[in-house]
């Protein structure tokens, strides 16, 4: 009894491994595709005829017009094969056909049957080529010492095979640097030793076809520099209104994006962005009585230029006569810092007739960049104010059964993997006595 059914598992065992072999051979070869020996692309047709008889003739027609010389009708015979390339205007579609009359031993002549023993005939149509595209990312100057060290790195697509193109970096009509390739799709290329301050054409030339060329203008930001920065307050504010804050800023670089932040003694902020290139003054409207800084941040570099502070005082008859108690105006230098990202920004109080009270995000954490700067240049940050979030027992509740029901799975698998071994083994003995007692 034992040995019918040793031979039975054994007989399984091999089943099953001679079927998980011809399923991974089965998986593994892919399926030949035939070779027409017609293809076409956005700007070319390519006829290699194979498969056919050893003489024959070939007649090609792009947009209804014959492509092939040999009789009147475009018919061009060939012997053992043959091999055409007819390229036409890439930057539109086309329709295409190539006519294949082989003489076969049953041809009779020089009759075309198409479909009938070895003749056919191909056609299609073609899309049109898309010019090269060019994207550019320019360096970032973080100190005027690197003026002459910059770089612009560039990214070249929709590049056509076979194609040699050319590209060239160019600044007031000169060639600086250049680069010749033949590489598609894609290629990426960094030009290096450029000029911080400069604006740069790229020329990508297409070689075979002027048409498919392509250019980009790929300005470099010049250098983070030094900055000033000067805060004058307005009038004295009045009791059911406020004053302003004139902020002059000097020394911003061209190309370069600045925060201008207005901070109130008592934690309000207000900002706004600033671009470089010229000096410029931003005022600050509807301002509270208060003490005031001023903060020009550059976060590329980055680099923050501080005020000092100034003081907008209440008018003692609510007239808005008077002046600004203490100091008028106030300046401040830049100073490089190590703080990298944006300027945070809470808006609150009346600054700029834009903010929001800061009472309406009672409970939330806050943290804003101080006015102040360290000694070493980097500037203060200010420590989150208000308290952290409270997790509800009720919110632990869906993590905790994730967790259990994640630690159940494990369980279940750990099971079937020992039942499966378990049978295994059992099936290895059976195999085991059956073959000893058939050889006793």
């Amino acid at each position: 009894m034992i040995r019918p059914f040793a031979r039975a598992i054994a007989a399984a065992v091999i089943a099953m491994i001679l079927g998980a072999g011809i399923a991974v051979t089965a998986t593994a070869l892919p399926a030949s595709a035939e070779n027409l020996g017609v293809s076409a692309n956005c700007s070319t047709l390519t006829v290699k005829p194979n498969g056919f008889a050893s003489k024959g003739e070939v007649r090609v027609l792009v947009d209804g017009e014959v492509q092939t010389e040999g009789t009147d009708d475009g018919w061009r015979s060939f012997k053992g094969s043959f091999s055409g390339v007819y390229t036409f205007e890439p930057t539109v579609a086309h329709d295409y056909e190539v006519q294949i009359n082989s003489f076969g031993a049953d041809s009779d002549g020089r009759g075309f049957a198409p479909g009938t023993g070895y003749d056919a005939t191909y056609t299609g149509p073609t899309t049109a080529c898309a010019p090269v595209d060019i994207a550019a990312a320019a360096s970032n100057c973080v100190s005027p010492s690197r003026i002459d060290k910059q770089s612009i790195n560039l990214t070249f697509s929709e590049l056509r095979r076979s194609v040699t193109y050319l590209a060239e970096v160019v600044l007031n009509g000169d060639v600086v640097t250049h680069f010749q390739f033949r590489t598609a799709p894609v290629v990426q290329k960094t030009f290096s030793g450029l000029t911080a301050g400069e604006k740069y054409e790229i020329r990508l030339t297409d070689q075979s076809d002027d048409s498919l060329s392509a250019r980009a203008f790929v300005p470099i930001a010049g250098c983070a520099d030094r900055s000033t920065v000067t805060l004058t307050a307005g009038e004295c504010a009045p009791r059911s209104g406020g004053s302003s804050l004139s902020a002059e800023l000097t020394g911003l670089v061209d190309g370069r994006e600045y925060t201008l932040a207005v901070s109130q003694s008592a934690g309000d902020r207000s900002s706004r962005a600033v671009a470089g290139g010229k000096d410029t003054v931003v005022t600050f409207a509807d301002v509270p009585a208060g003490a005031y800084t001023v903060t020009l941040s550059d976060d590329a570099a980055p680099r923050v230029t501080t005020s000092e502070p100034v003081t907008v005082a209440e008018c003692a008859d609510g007239s808005g006569a008077g002046g600004a108690a203490g100091p008028g105006s106030s300046s401040g230098t830049a100073s490089s810092g190590s703080t990298t990202g944006s300027v945070a920004t809470s808006h609150a109080g009346r600054l700029g007739g834009r903010s929001t009270s800061a009472s309406q995000a009672a409970g939330s954490t806050e943290t804003s960049a101080s006015a102040g700067i360290v000694e070493d240049g980097t500037p203060a940050v200010d420590t989150p104010v208000g308290s952290a979030p409270q997790t509800d027992a009720a919110e632990q509740l869906p993590t905790l059964a994730a967790d259990a029901s994640s630690d159940q799975t494990g369980v279940q698998a750990v099971w079937t993997i020992g039942a499966l071994a378990a049978v295994l083994l059992i099936a290895g003995l059976f195999l085991f006595f059956g073959l000893r007692r058939r050889r006793a």
